[in-house]
């Protein structure tokens, strides 16, 4: 099921940035930046194929795209992100990555650009991405973000349902013309769950 959950969303993510976005001219090329986790098997095993992606869309954009990757770093509790200040140039950030606390500098530096009103992108994971497990603790100087999903991705993190009977998704009459979704079906049927 996974194998085809990614594919499938990186048709979405590229159908969304076909129909442009962000705020710098439309003749400079928009700036793409991934945060992902590095080396993270429970994460679909992003840190290799968006490194991939990022490439495939930067070289066959004929400069439409500059795209960068920046994979995580460190334990769960002490995460960080190298020249995470790369974000501040960037038109897209997309998130896929999972239960991490950051510096405060650099939870803050997220914030910073969602705050300037340019997009974001969560892909699967990005639905728990600065949420610890109750286990953990955020190590001296780095902090969660708990509210990321409902704020800033507008959905919640209700966990897993049962897969057993699939799963009906459409999408709502108000949002039906949005232009990331005009290219998407309208309603369809998973056979597997969504979280």
């Amino acid at each position: 099921m996974s194998k085809i959950i990614l594919p499938l969303t990186l048709i979405f993510v590229f159908s969304f940035m076909q129909k442009g976005f962000g705020t710098t001219h439309l003749s400079k090329s928009k700036h793409i930046v991934f945060l992902v986790n590095d080396d993270d098997s429970l994460n679909y095993m992003a840190h290799e194929t968006i490194p991939e992606f990022a490439t495939l869309l930067q070289n066959q954009s004929s400069g439409k795209y500059r795209t960068t990757v920046i994979l995580g770093k460190g334990e769960n509790e002490s995460y960080q992100f190298p020249n995470l200040e790369r974000i501040n140039d960037a038109d897209l950030v997309v998130f896929f990555l999972r239960r991490v606390a950051l510096p405060v500098k650099q939870i803050n530096l997220i914030k910073n650009y969602i705050n300037s009103g340019r997009p974001v992108l969560g892909i699967r994971t990005a639905n728990h991405a600065f949420a610890l497990l109750p286990n953990m603790t955020p190590a001296r100087g780095h902090i969660v973000w708990d509210s990321f999903v409902a704020d800033v991705l507008g959905c919640e993190n209700r966990g897993y349902g049962a897969v057993e009977w699939g799963t009906n998704v459409s999408i709502t009459k108000e949002n039906a013309s949005h232009p990331a979704l005009l290219d998407i079906d309208k309603k369809w049927y998973s056979k597997g769950n969504v979280y």
